[in-house]
């Protein structure tokens, strides 16, 4: 590899420290998620209700949780949308293509990618799979299990969707690392960790090999940041200001979780208006349970790389800091 070609892989691997995703491909695809499964939920809701309605005085309950989940589906349900669906990316939109590379590499525009939904049982969480054949299409697969009517309700409706959009963000990333590759020419997939720091042991490319832990492929590196960056500062203002930098370092691996849910609760309930809301709970997971998930799940991918790769865990450290350090 010449030196030109060498520094142009190197810069993108640093410019993926903030891999972006077009914005617009984002919400349609996100919308696009929700509407496919809120239309799914809606019959089986709706066949509920039905059975129930006889009796509504005895199952009054039951029905108001009902309705309350179908007004979620129904605001998110759009009939035009169809499983799959097609989208373009949208590369214009990111600062690493200019109008000629894009031109050149496709002269009768931008292929379109396939989103399919998938509801498979087996599955506990959404899945996102991209399914990458050459260089003019591709697929993003995004599984999601229908859940049990007794149990929707708008809050855990709430929670679904919120999985889904993080995965499809999750998934578009993947795409712009696959179009950093094409658009650019380069060796390997854009957003991959600098070549002194990967895994190699583990080769996504080579079926040979080993398959890596999901937190530990070079693969998922600078995605997995960036969901890690855009999870915390999504909890960092339900914990109190003097604790953020306390938050900071539990989320890499550097802290207790207990005694920061223990040092929050102690906050809580020195805040009157707080802790009149939260008045009779017994700890922090009964307050603010999603985003102690989050934090796990953050303090899951930093701990991984700080057992088993030391560098990436290093440099994930500092790109996570470099982005979050006006927050905390």
């Amino acid at each position: 590899m010449d030196s030109d070609l060498l520094n142009k892989v190197d810069s993108f691997y640093r410019m993926a420290a903030v891999l972006q995703a077009p914005k617009t491909i984002v919400k349609e695809m996100t919308e696009w998620a929700y509407s496919i499964y809120c239309g799914a939920m809606l019959p089986i809701i709706e066949t509920r209700m039905r059975e129930l309605l006889p009796e509504k005085r005895k199952h009054k309950k039951e029905l108001d949780r009902l309705a309350m989940a179908r007004a979620v589906c129904m605001k998110h349900y759009n009939p035009d949308n169809t499983n799959p669906q097609y989208f373009v990316l949208g590369l214009e939109e990111l600062s690493y293509f200019t109008p000629q590379e894009l031109k050149e590499k496709y002269p009768d525009g931008e292929p379109a990618i396939e989103a399919k939904f998938f509801f498979d049982p087996k599955e506990v969480e959404a899945v996102g799979r991209g399914n990458w054949r050459g260089l003019f299409n591709g697929s993003i697969f995004i599984n999601y299990p229908i859940m049990p009517v007794k149990y929707i309700s708008d809050e855990l409706l709430g929670r679904i969707l919120a999985v889904l959009s993080k995965t499809v963000h999750h998934e578009i990333l993947h795409m712009v690392q696959l179009y950093l590759k094409t658009v650019k020419d380069l060796q390997d997939l854009g957003g991959m960790p600098p070549r002194k720091l990967r895994e190699r042991a583990y080769d996504f490319t080579d079926p040979s090999k080993e398959e890596a832990p999901h937190s530990l492929k070079d693969i998922e590196f600078y995605t997995n940041l960036n969901d890690s960056v855009t999870r915390f500062r999504s909890v960092l203002p339900k914990f109190p200001a003097t604790l953020h930098k306390m938050l900071f370092k539990t989320w890499i691996g550097q802290g207790s979780l207990e005694e920061l849910e223990r040092l929050t609760m102690q906050e809580y309930r020195r805040d009157k208006s707080l802790w009149q809301k939260w008045f009779g709970a017994r700890n922090l997971r009964e307050i603010m349970p999603q985003d102690l998930i989050y934090v796990q799940t953050g303090m899951d991918f930093f701990g991984a790389l700080k057992a088993h790769q030391p560098g990436k865990y290093r440099k994930a450290v500092i790109e996570f800091y470099k982005a979050v350090q006006n927050q905390i």
